[in-house]
């Protein structure tokens, strides 16, 4: 098994406007495979309002912009940075790419996509994975997220 990481949204405020909710980017030389990822949201539990969230993973996209850099977190002591930059919450969205997996996330429940490992979504070089949300909701949300994953070579 390779090096595992992971980047976390912790309660973020996220507008209305469709966003990528994470875009990885990894080195020329780097193999890196998604092992889970999870979105929730908690500033609409008591709202009366049910919403279906549009949640599509796209692989070998063009990166959009308009967000925030994050900082990966090694999920074992003593491991080197990762070799993938993580943006979250860039408004301007992504383009191109294959849509490798899509369903609505219920804002109540959340988003849980935890793949069997012959399932498990794996990029090469520089082409990009997106976490895109494609819904417009109806009123801004605060949410968290965390992506996992293994960095191969």
């Amino acid at each position: 098994m390779g090096r595992m990481y992971s980047a976390t949204i912790q309660n973020q405020a996220v507008g209305t406007a469709p966003q990528d909710l994470f875009t990885m980017v990894g080195l020329t030389n780097v193999v890196f495979r998604i092992h889970s990822i999870v979105i929730t949201q908690g500033s609409d539990l008591g709202d009366a309002q049910e919403e279906g969230i549009r949640i599509t993973l796209i692989m070998a996209a063009t990166a959009g912009s308009g967000g925030a850099a994050m900082t990966e977190q090694a999920l074992e002591e003593g491991l080197p940075a990762a070799d993938i930059a993580v943006t979250r919450n860039n408004t301007t969205q992504s383009t191109g790419g294959r849509v490798i997996h899509e369903e609505q996330m219920n804002n109540r429940v959340g988003f849980y996509y935890k793949p069997t490992p012959e399932e498990r979504p794996t990029n090469a070089g520089t082409a990009s994975f997106v976490v895109a949300m494609n819904s417009t909701l109806l009123d801004a949300m605060n949410m968290s997220a965390t992506v996992v994953w293994e960095e191969i070579g």
